[in-house]
This record gives structure tokens, sequence and C-alpha cells, in this order.
């Protein structure tokens, strides 16, 4: 739980309770009007760069993310007797989703198509808060010199298959969300519309199909995998698609292309991810029993092959919606 020593910093007082949605930093919610959390130094190696970060965009995007609430002597964050980082946010009264209902779909699509919008033309300095986050070969590499544990060879064979069939982004970089997931959108509590995006320790520079991709990857999140290439997924991708580029013009078929390849492209690299973590004994994603993180990966394995398959289509949907 929280020390009082460390409420008593923002002045704060009611009862607490922990949000266990989060797989990385530890969150509560005091007094239903504040969310308090401690960010995970073993992911976050300076966490104070997380804090810097949220600074250098806010002035984009202050009405389209949680205000950070300063300490009584107007500081943005508090260090406890153990090192640990601490902040605190507003809380929003407000709905969350693992897997989003089919009519905010295009919600969705809206909040975080005008987020990237606005950062489009930010300038200001980000600071990686994950050295090499993003960068697919990395995550690659950690697992090819690893070797092939015995009972993953079929898993290995996959991963292979998977990234002969890769896309290549070009060399286009602006400000992003990082993580870009509806899991990270605070909706409203009876309206079809975003409140707030949360989360943004991850914001960086890097290609913005990257986004576009991990939010259609989480879109099928908690879904039937049999089902993946149904009528149903198809129409919710297409609604998250006409929010999504209602802000965002893409230029060129090469570009078209590129974010149509981005949803197999980050599930393959979030599947990479969790097999790493699995065998470098589950130090980044929180894991409730052995062996969660293995199976998280083969789950993203199989969606990311699910979603490759389903590219043309997705080249349709985008060119339709988000080439003026």
């Amino acid at each position: 739980m929280i020390p009082d020593h460390l409420i008593a910093r923002w002045g704060l007082s009611g009862p607490i309770s922990r949000i266990e949605s989060g797989r990385i930093n530890d969150t509560y919610q005091v007094d239903q009007k504040f969310v308090i959390q401690r960010i995970n130094a073993r992911v976050f190696r300076d966490p104070v760069v997380v804090i810097r970060n949220y600074r250098a965009v806010h002035d984009c995007v202050f009405d389209l993310i949680a205000p950070l609430v300063p300490t009584i002597d107007e500081k943005d964050f508090v260090v406890d007797f153990d090192g640990h980082l601490w902040r605190t946010f507003v809380y929003f009264e407000a709905r969350t989703f693992r897997e989003l209902p089919d009519a905010l779909c295009r919600a969705a699509g809206e909040a975080f198509g005008l987020f990237l919008d606005r950062l489009e033309n930010c300038k200001n300095p980000i600071q990686s808060a994950i050295l090499g986050f993003h960068q697919l070969n990395g995550y690659v590499d950690q697992l090819r010199h690893a070797g092939t544990p015995t009972g993953l060879e079929t898993d290995m064979e996959l991963l292979e298959s998977l990234l002969e069939n890769r896309v290549e982004f070009d060399a286009r970089r602006q400000v992003i969300h990082g993580d870009c997931k509806v899991s990270n959108l605070l909706f409203h509590p009876t309206e079809p519309r975003v409140l707030r995006i949360v989360d943004l320790d991850t914001v960086m520079f890097g290609h913005p199909a990257l986004d576009f991709g991990d939010l259609v990857r989480s879109l099928t999140t908690g879904m039937d995998f049999v089902s993946l290439d149904s009528a149903r997924v198809r129409r919710r991708i297409e609604e998250l698609c006409k929010g999504f580029f209602k802000y965002v013009r893409l230029k060129s078929d090469a570009a078209v292309c590129q974010y149509a390849g981005a949803p197999a492209h980050m599930a393959l690299m979030l599947g990479v991810r969790y097999l790493a973590d699995h065998l470098l004994g589950d130090q980044y994603f929180k894991v409730n029993a052995p062996g969660e993180n293995l199976a998280r990966a083969r789950r993203q394995f199989e969606m990311s092959a699910r979603l490759r398959s389903m590219q043309s289509d997705l080249e349709d949907y985008i060119a339709n919606v988000g080439v003026p």
C-alpha cells in the first residue's frame, strides 16, 4: 500500500484502493478523485525521463490526456525512501475496456488519430524511456542469442516464418504514443466518446503507423481467433479506420501499405517481447503464474498471422478513408 508520508506530499486523504489492470506500474485510486502511481524502475531505468516526456508533449495534447497533479510544493513527482518515483493524476469517472464494444470502435480511432495529428509538429526534445523500445530486430536478436529452448522449436519456426513477411517502414518519424491500445482510453460513462488518453510512459519518436498497428491489434484482443476473419471483425476495423483517418491523412500507396502491414508487425513484435520476457524470467510483464508470458506470445504470433492474411482488405479500408 502507499505510505502515509507519501500521500501527505499531495495533501490527499480518503479511501485507497489498488487498480489491478496494469501490467507494468503499481497504481492506486485515492478518494475516487485521484490516481497515484509508482513507476516500475526495472522497466523504466530513469523514471524522471517519463515525467519529462509527459511535459514535453503536454501543451500539444493537454485536453486529450489526464492532468498531472502537482505536490503541495509544486513538484511533478515524489521519490520515496526506497528510491521509487511516484506521480499523481486526476481521476476520471469513465469506462475502460480490454475488449472494445463495437459501438466505440470509431470513437477509439478518432481519439488516437487526433492525438497523432496534434503531435505531428511537436518538436520538443523526447528521450526514449526504454532503450530499444519498438525495435523488433533488437528483440529478435535477444531470442536468437539465447538459442532455441527445448519445447519451443515450433514457436521459433513460426516466428521465423512471420519475420519473412514483415512490412518495412520508411524513415518518417514524429512523436507517437508508443502504447496505442484500446485499454489506454477512458470513455465517457454513457456517451460514445473518449474523455482522455492515458499511459504516456512510452511516448517517443517513431513511425506513426506503429501506433495505428497497435490500435488495430488491440481491437482484436480478447476475440476468438477463429473469428478474426469474420464480418464482425472486419466491420470493427473499418469503423476504427473511419475514425482514425479522419485526422491522419496518407499521401501515397506506399504509406497505405505500411499502415496496412503495421497491425501484423505490432502483434509479431509484442509476441517476441513476451517470449523474450518468458525466457528471461518474467522481468518486464507481470504474470500470475509461470508460463503466462509464453501463452501470451503464442496468442500474438497467431494474431500476427491472421492480421497478415487480412492485409489486402486493410489496404482497401485505409485507401478508401485515409487518402485525399
